[in-house]
């Protein structure tokens, strides 16, 4: 049906059926996609589509791109033809050791999810931009890296689960260095977990996020393997700060602290105060401070500027994305005062 609907768009369309049982690989996205990637390139070689330098008997692979992408993935007008130029723009030094990757909005039927889908799909967009990206993190599900890179990452290890987090990894043993990440100014559209009621829905987005916590501590033992065997040093310092950053103490830590010092506070309501003695307040902190405004300032705070910038954000996409969602100012509201116990969950 591929072939008959989308044949004449495409130089070729080709797919392929991933064996099972193959040993040294578990079933998931990195063994589908490195059996795929090395299928795909096999019959670009035997089509003639990768040219052959004809005295070393080469494959050329320095201007070719691979983009992986999931089946509900819906690309924005142009989405390729501003990866190419993003591709030959590149710094020659540099074009080699990036990936790209375009800021993914999970707004494909949003607006139809119950407030802990649509909330956390939206913070997830603005953490995306913010740090997977701002701080050469790791790609996310949606990505493209020159062919050169691929082959030289030798594909996607197909003994863990996350393609994504892994590639970056691999990457950067295959590289020596930091793999940047570059954004492709394109927002692509992405589905957000499902269900076809309350209760189903809550199931998928739990399965979702302990998928998600499994791949980062399966990446966190990948990462510590490579970097013991000096595959990168330096750079692996680097980026284990800011995967540290970002995975333990954005998306773990805050959160236990938010949960805690919120429940210290409204515990301590009428409590009497303990004076603090000689010594015991470097800082001048006066006796009478109510640490209870303290905390909800802080959480002020992050209302307006993380989870309102995240959400005018997600308006100004699906404006450019010209979507038509149904969401009243209302029930928007009540998502936007939602967020933190979304992210909390």
């Amino acid at each position: 049906i591929m072939t008959d609907r989308f044949g004449d768009s495409f130089k070729a369309l080709v797919y392929c059926a991933h064996p099972s049982g193959t040993p040294g690989e578990i079933p998931g996205a990195c063994s589908n996609r490195n059996y795929a990637a090395r299928q795909a390139v096999k019959y670009m070689i035997a089509k003639g589509l990768l040219p052959i330098d004809p005295v070393e008997k080469t494959v050329e692979l320095d201007f070719a791109t691979c983009t992986v992408c999931d089946a509900d993935t819906t690309f924005f007008y142009r989405y390729f033809e501003n990866l190419t130029w993003a591709f030959l723009t590149e710094d020659p030094k540099s074009r080699y050791c990036v990936c790209w990757q375009s800021p993914l909005f999970y707004n494909i039927g949003l607006d139809e999810r119950y407030w802990f889908t649509r909330a956390m799909g939206i913070i997830r967009s603005y953490f995306m931009v913010g740090f997977l990206i701002g701080c050469d993190i790791n790609t996310m599900s949606i990505y493209s890296m020159s062919l050169r890179l691929l082959v030289e990452s030798r594909f996607f290890h197909p003994g863990y689960q996350m393609d994504d987090i892994i590639y970056t990894l691999s990457a950067m043993k295959s590289t020596g260095g930091r793999i940047r990440i570059r954004t492709v100014d394109i927002p692509t559209l992405s589905g957000p977990t499902s269900g076809e009621n309350m209760w189903g829905e809550w199931v998928e987005y739990v399965v979702q996020a302990e998928r998600w916590t499994i791949g980062a501590a399966e990446v966190f033992h990948y990462f510590f393997v490579k970097l013991l065997k000096r595959n990168y040093v330096l750079p692996g310092f680097q980026y284990f700060f800011w995967f540290c950053y970002y995975y333990l103490f954005i998306l773990c830590c805050a959160g236990i602290i938010g949960i805690t010092s919120t429940i210290m506070a409204f515990v301590s309501i009428g409590v009497e105060r303990v004076k603090m003695g000689p010594g015991c307040n470097p800082f001048g902190i006066r006796e009478d401070f109510n640490f209870v405004w303290f905390i909800v300032m802080f959480h002020m705070y992050n209302y307006f500027t993380v989870y309102g910038t995240a959400f005018v954000m997600d308006a100004l996409a699906s404006n450019i994305l010209a979507l038509d969602e149904h969401v009243n100012p209302i029930r928007n509201l009540l998502h936007w005062i939602s967020s933190q116990i979304a992210l909390w969950s």
